[in-house]
């Protein structure tokens, strides 16, 4: 009855606007003249005082129009209703009207409906046909005893019929879905029943992006299914899934409802793929397969991975099967390779390739994230005291996959990690008085997390709290203000929380290890892989920044993954545990003083002291009186130890430790809390290979800034990576004048002079302007004629190139090609990825490092070649045939390649090169070339995307050092000559390009100091570089010795000159 209720109240809106405004406007009056005014009556009219009539008509006339395009995009949507057509033909600039309409007419046809919907039961959770594996039961929360429903919270009822998921484009309606998935409009309503818990009331009305489930077409109901993205086609889907572009009529006659014309797919049409032959290595939900008695040969689960890997590099390439237990399944089974720009859907993670290291992908990604956020720090940290001319070494060749593999996973998980930190740290600082609940897990998606209790504890707003106060509720789109205060610099309250594993509902399981003994039983390998994950969390995760963690008999692969926080033994230590059963002593005894549990003390910062964790992790069954003890004294003070126990298969398992089993595929099931998990882990090589990779990131061994192996353009002959002069075309500064050879530099004036006003050293001025022989410098400016008109071309409003801007959020802005409304971000990864490579790309290389089949590189291509346009000077396309291209020609095989395309990373560097070609004059060339910044290089990337990025040359970290040395030239350029103005102008873009370098944070301090700001110069030293620290709850930084240099030359921050 309330569904035909809304369809009634729909029709009347309908008709209240088509009739009965028009009425009112009637009403009202015509707005129009009786007769055709002369204009001096309209100058009178426009210039005498208004009595109101000149706007009551303006006002008419816009409702007339108003009601002409609603009443047409009306009447439209309701001729394609009774044509059968899913969608009206959509009108140029009546996207907003027409998006009206429909919903109205889709909402007005509920009265059409035969099938009452709101008597049916909220379905549960329904999971896709060809999930990995079936879904785990979840009876409780982590905890003693597990919780049963109440007659008050009955079972939600459940849906046994096959399903398939659906993205909402824009424009859909429920009728249209219906009519194209399930033939006919009138079944709306079964799309609707299944989705009750995501539409609500407002089912008249869709929202693009939302996964909506539908019912399986019974002939679907067996197959495995692909949702058609846009730019799909038959002949990619097929190759995709059945490995054959030329099984496309496969597809058609398989799909006859659907597909009359296989060269005619739409958008969101869900196709069954025929049947292979090949029995598919998952059962639907609902059905029962009995375990196999050992792993499938194809099951490469942590076990395996040991067992099947050589050697630490080959152990980072090793992917598990497609079925890979830790990896949470998509909603939807699209095969397509671009992705919406739209936020992630609930419950989703970005695939992982094949090539990824599978210990941080799944459920291990959390693991990704953490490695993600601790390579930024400590890479920001090296890049502190980098010196001009200078950059950091990169990780060896050996670690690429790893590395890629970090970018990729962790930069999709990095943001919810942070966000659950964010909160944790906040429910901290909002308490003042009483006390933390007793948290012993966290259940964390993408879109909500769910804080499980040991004891009942009413939940303050805005956490919503199950029945039994025992679950706590918040969705990441609440304001993180109404949670807590903001504390960076709080203590994190639970600094053990460590993923487990994951269920194909949640991505990620947290469990709390302080004050817990674990005991893990099961497989051997994939019991020490499970405790080397742990260990490895514990070593990077954000908020275990004070924790410590040993390990002994086991692990000791991952020793130098961060040596502040793990220590490894290779064997039982007897005298390190007994160390570490005094500190818990003394932490019990801490916390009796006050009368709190730890993660309260820390939350309210009570005693004197902080609060640290600790953690022991291992192996088999020690005669150890220390470990007995440890054990004992944990269960006896509960919450007040700060300790956790892990111990890898005892001999004599306790009933009072929390039990974890794991088997041979990776499974984790911890039956007192009722999970059923795939487990984590890392094997080995995958241990030894992060602690190698960690180790090498500390490093901050300078290096030369490398140059360009393969110059695609004549200026690229002079120039290193950065837009310098090569060393070999140069000669050193402080060579001695000779008459026979003329040399100029930039920097002209004798150093005494820029020491004396700068905040520079020798060694700066060696290396960022050394001298240029005159032939040379003449070569240079006659190698790129047609610099001055392109840089013109990229300021000008009608460029006749398409441009693409890296020097800031990497951005795309093609010249005449096609409009793109959809997946922007995706498109504008592969134009940035075909200009950053002016050789051009092979098929196979742009499939590999997209993780794309070859059939879907001609789709990608197609789609950005139609986006990038025509090039008007040669009436071909900006990216051109493989066969046709200048590389294809000189290099003799198809490739794709970007013709008169502009980059501001290319305009940057052949400014630069050419203003320190030109001598003192060259300034300008530098100030214009700091003009193209718009912020940090290769910022706003797409989550997910640009892991290539990582491989090789790091060409955004280059552009950066180039910045900021282009901005330190310019700056102490303008010192010397007291252009202040200019000066800040460099400094600030560099500051703006790396925030974390100290070098235009110094020439900063300097500008300040010669505006005479003394005292302001001095703080911005003292505040902005001596006491900077990481967020980490640490003291400041030890200085570099570039930095210690020029404040010591400057005099800055010495108590003396406070005083004076």
């Amino acid at each position: 009855m309330k569904q035909r209720l809304t369809g009634l109240a729909y029709l009347l809106t309908i008709i209240v606007i088509l009739v009965g405004l028009p009425a009112a406007l009637v009403a009202v009056g015509s707005p129009w003249p009786a007769r055709i005014p002369a204009a001096g009556d309209v100058w009178g009219s426009l210039t005498s005082p208004d009595d109101g009539r000149l706007a009551l008509a303006a006002l008419t006339v816009l409702g007339w129009i108003c009601w002409l395009v609603i009443t047409v995009s009306v009447l439209l949507e309701v001729a394609a209703r009774l044509r059968g057509t899913a969608k009206a033909p959509s009108l140029p600039g009546l996207a907003l009207p027409q998006s009206w309409a429909r919903g109205l007419v889709a909402g007005a046809l509920l009265l059409l409906s035969s099938t009452p919907t709101d008597a049916l039961a909220t379905p549960a959770d329904i999971t896709s046909s060809h999930a990995a594996t079936p879904p785990a039961t979840v009876t409780a929360p982590v905890g003693p005893a597990a919780s049963t429903p109440t007659e008050s919270e009955p079972p939600a009822a459940t849906h046994s019929e096959p399903t398939a998921s659906i993205t909402v484009m824009q424009g859909d309606s429920l009728w249209a879905l219906a009519e194209t998935h399930l033939g006919d409009g009138r079944e709306f309503t079964k799309i609707l029943d299944l989705n009750r818990d995501v539409l609500g009331d407002n089912s008249a009305m869709l929202k693009p992006g939302t996964i909506l489930q539908i019912p399986a077409p019974a002939h679907e109901a067996d197959a495995e299914q692909v949702t058609v993205k846009a730019g799909d086609t038959l002949s990619g889907i097929a190759q995709d899934a059945l490995g054959d572009a030329d099984k496309y009529p496969q597809i058609a006659h398989a799909n006859p409802d659907l597909v009359h014309d296989p060269d005619h797919i739409e958008t969101g049409w869900v196709l069954a793929m025929p049947e292979t032959g090949t029995p598919r290595a998952n059962s639907a939900p609902g059905e029962s397969a009995p375990p196999p008695a050992s792993p499938p040969a194809e099951d490469t689960s942590a076990a395996d991975r040991q067992a099947k890997d050589p050697a630490p590099t080959a152990a980072v390439a090793t992917p598990r099967s497609t079925t890979t237990q830790t990896q949470t399944p998509a909603p939807t089974s699209s095969r397509s390779a671009a992705p919406s720009d739209a936020a992630p859907a609930s419950h989703t993670q970005v695939p992982a390739p094949a090539w990824a290291v599978t210990g941080l992908t799944g459920a291990g990604a959390v693991l990704a994230g953490g490695l993600f956020l601790r390579r930024r720090l400590v890479r920001q940290r090296a890049m502190r005291g980098r010196r001009p001319g200078r950059t950091i070494v990169a990780p060896s060749p050996e670690m690429a996959t790893l590395d890629r593999t970090i970018t990729h996973v962790g930069s999709t998980t990095v943001a919810t990690i942070d966000w659950m930190d964010n909160v944790l740290r906040r429910v901290a600082a909002a308490t003042t008085d009483g006390h933390l609940p007793s948290l012993i897990a966290v259940e964390l998606a993408t879109d909500e997390m769910t804080l499980h209790l040991d004891q009942p504890m009413p939940a303050p707003q805005p956490w919503k709290a199950s029945g039994d106060q025992k679950r706590w509720t918040l969705p990441t789109d609440t304001d993180l203000d109404d949670v807590g205060p903001h504390a960076p610099d709080h203590e994190a309250p639970w600094p053990m929380l460590v993923t487990i594993g994951a269920t194909e509902a949640r991505p990620w399981w947290l469990l709390n290890l302080e004050d817990l003994t674990l005991e893990v039983t099961g497989d051997q390998h994939c019991a020490e892989a499970f405790a080397r994950y742990l260990a490895a969390e514990l070593a990077v995760n954000a908020w275990s920044s004070h924790s410590r963690v040993h390990l002994m008999g086991i692990g000791s692969e991952l020793d130098g993954l961060n040596p502040e926080r793990m220590t490894t033994h290779p064997d039982w230590n007897e005298e390190a545990a007994a160390h570490f059963l005094l500190e818990t002593i003394e932490t019990i005894d801490r916390a009796d003083d006050l009368d709190a549990d730890v993660p309260t003390l820390r939350a309210t910062g009570q005693g004197q002291d902080a609060w640290p964790a600790r953690a022991l992790i291992v192996a088999g069954t020690p005669s150890s009186e220390a470990l007995t003890q440890l054990e004992q004294t944990v269960r006896s003070a509960a919450s007040r130890t700060s300790t956790g126990i892990i111990r890898i298969n005892p001999d004599h398992p306790s009933d009072e430790a929390m039990a974890v089993d794991i088997d041979a595929t990776g499974r984790v099931r911890l039956p007192r809390a009722g999970l059923d998990l795939d487990g984590v882990g890392l094997t080995p090589d995958e241990a030894r290979t992060c602690a190698q990779l960690a180790a090498e990131y500390r490093r901050q061994d300078p290096a030369p800034i490398p140059g360009i192996t393969e110059p695609a353009q004549p200026w690229q002959n002079w120039s290193d990576a950065a837009g310098a002069l090569r060393e070999e075309h140069t000669l050193p500064r402080d060579t001695p004048a000779d008459e026979e050879a003329t040399t100029i530099s930039i920097l002209d004036a004798a150093d005494e002079d820029y020491l004396h006003t700068g905040a520079t050293t020798e060694e700066d001025l060696a290396a960022l302007s050394p001298q240029v022989p005159a032939d040379t410098a003449a070569d240079v400016q006659n190698a790129d004629p047609t610099l001055d008109d392109d840089l013109a071309n990229w300021w000008s409003d009608t460029c006749p190139a398409p441009r693409v801007t890296f020097l800031g959020p990497v951005s795309v802005r093609p010249a005449n090609g096609t409009p793109v409304t959809e997946r922007k971000a995706y498109w504008t990864e592969v134009v940035s990825y075909l200009a950053l490579h002016p050789h051009g790309t092979t098929k196979g290389d742009l499939a590999t490092d997209f993780e794309i089949s070859d059939a879907r590189v001609r789709t990608v291509i197609n789609h950005a070649r139609e986006w990038l346009g025509t090039n008007p000077a040669t009436g071909q396309k900006h990216l051109p045939d493989a066969r046709k291209g200048p590389a294809a020609q000189q290099r003799g095989v198809p490739v794709y390649e970007l013709v008169d395309v502009l980059t501001d990373a290319d305009l940057f560097r052949r400014l630069r090169i050419r203003g320190q070609a030109r001598g003192p004059a060259g300034i300008e060339d530098l100030l214009a070339a700091l003009r193209l910044v718009q912020g940090a290089p290769f910022s706003h990337l797409r989550p997910g995307g640009w892991s290539w990025l990582t491989e090789g040359e790091r060409i955004d970290e280059v552009l950066t050092h180039a910045i900021v040395d282009t901005a330190h030239l310019a700056t102490t350029e303008c010192l010397r000559t007291g252009d202040l103005n200019t000066a800040r102008f460099a400094a600030t873009t560099a500051l703006h390009a790396a925030p974390y370098e100290h070098i235009p944070q110094l020439d900063l301090a300097r500008i300040t100091e010669a505006e005479g700001e003394t005292e302001a110069a001095d703080e911005l030293v003292r505040a902005g570089i001596c006491n900077t620290t990481d967020n980490d709850g640490d003291g400041p930084l030890d200085l570099p010795e570039r930095t210690q240099q020029v404040i010591d030359e400057r005099a800055w921050v010495r108590p003396s000159r406070q005083a004076s």
